[in-house]
Parts: structure tokens; sequence; C-alpha cells
């Protein structure tokens, strides 16, 4: 029953939209380069690189000045915060899906379909809260910059902020 009721809360309408409807989450999806530009807008020290494993996979790391002196000269480091979409990313984050059969709670010998969340494609948004809660970026500054509230309503998004 608690998987029945974690997946169906995962899934619950934010807003009065469907979260598992891509096109919706979509929302004032931005291209990886608009993206990386408001960003760095708000943090110079944000640095992308493409994984060496697989070039579809972006990291987003923050340099780090290191106390250890190379050739004179303070040597930067990096360290990893997230991965993000290379292409583009969705204004909210959606949840990937599928279908699961697994026995009904109550009923012996029946089973029941549910959709649950194998996934998500981390929408703006929420790498914004990501990086204003490790206090990376201010929120304020996020919302004159990606103009956050000019978008659509999202209860999910009212929680997390406050």
């Amino acid at each position: 029953m608690e998987r029945i009721t974690r997946a169906r809360d995962d899934l619950k309408p934010d807003g009065g939209v469907q979260v598992t409807n891509l096109l919706a989450q979509m929302g004032r999806a931005l291209p990886f380069p608009k993206f990386r530009q408001k960003l760095l807008r708000l943090n110079r020290n944000f640095h992308f690189e493409r994984a060496h494993s697989d070039p579809t996979i972006m990291g987003l790391y923050i340099l780090v000045p290191k106390t250890v002196i190379v050739s004179g000269e303070p040597a930067a480091d990096k360290l990893f915060l997230m991965r993000v979409e290379p292409t583009a990313i969705p204004e909210f984050s959606c949840p990937m899906t599928e279908k699961k059969r697994i026995p009904h709670p109550s009923e012996a010998g029946k089973y029941v379909e549910i959709e649950e969340p194998v996934g998500y494609m981390r929408g703006w948004r929420a790498i914004l809260i990501d990086l204003a809660k490790a206090r990376l970026i201010s929120l304020g500054e996020a919302d004159r910059v990606f103009k956050i509230t000019a978008g659509r309503s999202s209860e999910k998004w009212q929680k997390l902020i406050n």
C-alpha cells in the first residue's frame, strides 16, 4: 500500500497540470546554451563539462580555489554538483514512469497496475532550488534572471521555497 501511495503522491498534478505530461512540464524550456548563460550570471564559478565516458551527459561543477600554490599561482579545482541535460531543460521536473504490476495490498491473489516513477528529467526550477539550498545562488537574483514568477503557478515550487 505504501508503494501505491508514494507513486500517487509523486505523480499528483501540480497547479492543475499533470506532471507526467512532458509537453506541459516543459513550460518555458531553455536551450542549454541559454540556461548556461543565465546560470553563469548568478555565479561565475559554475563550470559545465561533458562526461568523458558519455558525451550525452553534462555535469555542473563549481570551481573552488585550492590553497595549494602551483607555479606561483593558486590552482583551481572543481566539485561536481549535479547532472544537467545538455539539450533543452524543461521549466518543471518531469517524472519518467513505467507501468508495474504489483500484488494488490488487500486482496490476495489479485494484482494492481500502477504507474511508478523510475527517474526524473530535472527542470531548471529544481536545479535553481538545489543551488539556492547549497547557498551557491540567491533565489531573489534567480527570479530576476530567470523570471520565475512570470511563469505558471506551481504548488511544488511554493512548498520548496517556503
